[in-house]
């Protein structure tokens, strides 16, 4: 990859920043991204394929980062989940919601761990608890792998 590929993609990907954060994914314009970033929306092609792939490339390592998070919290929450330290699960679900600080990524992540919660107050035996954390887990993997794009 040349050295003006490469600047022009990281300039692209800067003014992209600026205009989704100002204007919003909806109403950023990819022509005002190019007019600020000072090259044609053929170069842009050049780079991305749409919008969404721009976005896309703003946002993966973020994406990133909360899919690790989210899927070493799931697994240590299944283990925490088969004892009967319930102070641990809860204090690992709190670092977890506090890692995470978007709103709806918390949304997200507090509906999850509400969920979880609504097995220990109904207070199952623990056979069934386990069942019941297996198949949330199981639920909210396939939402999760949706909103990741999994």
């Amino acid at each position: 990859m040349s050295r003006d590929f490469q600047q022009t993609h990281e300039n692209l990907l800067l003014c992209a920043q600026k205009h989704f954060l100002e204007y919003g994914f909806e109403r950023a314009s990819i022509r005002e991204i190019c007019k600020d970033a000072h090259v044609t929306n053929g170069a842009f092609y050049n780079h991305f394929d749409d919008k969404e792939a721009l976005f896309g490339a703003l946002v993966e390592s973020v994406v990133q980062e909360v899919k690790a998070i989210y899927e070493a919290s799931v697994n240590e929450h299944i283990e925490l989940a088969k004892t009967d330290d319930l102070k641990s699960l809860w204090k690992l679900s709190e670092e977890t919601l506090s890692v995470i600080i978007e709103e709806e990524w918390h949304i997200l992540l507090h509906a999850y761990f509400a969920s979880l919660a609504e097995v220990v107050m109904h207070n199952f035996p623990k056979e069934a608890a386990l069942k019941y954390v297996h198949t949330l887990v199981s639920f909210f993997n396939s939402g999760w792998q949706t909103v990741l794009g999994i």
